[in-house]
């Protein structure tokens, strides 16, 4: 039976860079990673705020039948196919993804805390906190390079669709985490705590 972690965090609190480094260090059977970044539901179906703009960060914005079948599938010893989804960056050719299943099955994203279905099956729950100045920064400089972004879309999106999110989905379950591991230059320690907990994992 596979170990269940759920890993969450603020918009640019690190995610995505943490769990890339937990893939380098464990191999594909023994670590899987399922992200909701790849379960946006198609631009038409997204909610639209009182701007008429699509706001990514409501729960509705996923497709979560779609991700907790995976995830049952993941848990049941089956494979899962799929593909990248490319923030509706039309330059970019989604690449197809295989994830194998495996002893620990991470399951990362900003509404893995929130929503009952997928935290009650969680076997252990991780927290990047980062301070929101450096979120920001971060956050600017990410959506401008990767996305395509001017600043006063990534701010509108910010102050409108991302905090709204993190206060309402992400901070009410701050405190009812396993671990908080925090990342504002750097998450070396919490990594190695981390690393070292899951060989103990594997290994039984």
């Amino acid at each position: 039976m596979s170990y269940l972690v759920g890993i969450s965090g603020g918009s640019a609190s690190g995610k995505t860079t943490f769990i890339n480094k937990l893939k380098e260090i464990f191999e594909d059977k023994e670590l899987a990673v399922l992200s909701m970044d790849h379960y946006y539901k198609p631009l038409l179906h997204q909610k639209l705020d009182h701007e008429g703009k699509p706001n990514f960060d409501l729960l509705e914005s996923i497709d979560l039948i779609q991700f907790l079948d995976d995830l049952a599938s993941l848990k049941s010893g089956k494979k899962v196919l799929m593909q990248e989804y490319t923030f509706n960056n039309p330059d970019k050719i989604p690449l197809e993804i295989k994830i194998v299943p495996a002893s620990i099955i991470v399951v990362e994203g900003l509404f893995v805390l929130q929503e009952k279905q997928i935290a009650e099956q969680l076997d252990l729950k991780l927290f990047l906190d980062v301070d929101e100045e450096i979120r920001w920064q971060r956050r600017v400089e990410r959506d401008s390079t990767e996305r395509g972004l001017n600043f006063e879309e990534i701010s509108y999106q910010w102050h409108n669709h991302v905090k709204p999110a993190y206060d309402k989905y992400l901070l009410p379950h701050k405190g009812m985490v396993d671990i908080i591991i925090v990342n504002n230059y750097g998450f070396e320690k919490g990594m190695n705590l981390v690393v070292n907990y899951f060989k103990s994992i594997i290994k039984v």
